[in-house]
């Protein structure tokens, strides 16, 4: 069966994070995932261009479902500090979920000035997501200086507890306080 080209783009990111999380990042190449996504050479190149071109193919995909699931779970917040506990929880589950891939993918993203706008460009679509969100408890919204110091310590912190140095729950708890503090 023949796939559409949309089809086709999707099968072959799956097949690259899948390779990303089992081999790393730095073994990518597009012939690779041509291959192994059963695919001709010209028709990897043909979608992604080069192999910048499909890690930031593969970075913006993530950070889109991520804030689709984020939006998706905060919206039903009561009162800005269960939105914030809801958001730590959201961003921390995303991040382990994902695993080594997903940081392995934002670090090969500081490559390139390509990829690097990619990068800067979902960090500014979740800070404008979370302003978004807390925009709707009025003033007690948390700063924008807020929101970045919160983005910067979950991305640091999630990287940690993937080494074992935090749990889970224990980052979600000092992300929320960062938000609101108890």
């Amino acid at each position: 069966m023949r796939m559409t080209a949309e089809a086709r783009r999707d099968h072959l990111l799956d097949c690259a994070w899948d390779m990303i999380a089992a081999d790393g990042v730095e073994h990518m190449t597009l012939a690779r995932l041509a291959q192994r996504g059963g695919v001709s050479k010209p028709l990897a190149y043909e979608h992604f261009i080069s192999r910048s071109g499909l890690l930031a193919a593969l970075y913006l995909r993530y950070c889109q479902r991520y804030l689709d699931k984020m939006r998706t779970e905060i919206t039903q917040a009561g009162s800005p500090q269960e939105a914030a506990d809801l958001l730590a929880h959201s961003y921390v589950g995303c991040i382990l979920g994902a695993g080594p891939a997903a940081v392995a993918l934002e670090g090969a993203l500081c490559g390139s000035a390509e990829t690097e706008a990619v990068r800067r460009s979902c960090d500014e679509a979740f800070l404008q997501a979370c302003r978004e969100i807390f925009a709707q408890f009025g003033t007690d919204a948390p700063s924008l200086i807020t929101l970045v110091a919160f983005s910067g310590a979950a991305k640091e912190l999630t990287s940690k507890a993937e080494s074992g140095a935090f749990a889970a729950e224990e980052i979600v708890t000092f992300l929320s306080g960062l938000l609101y503090p108890r």
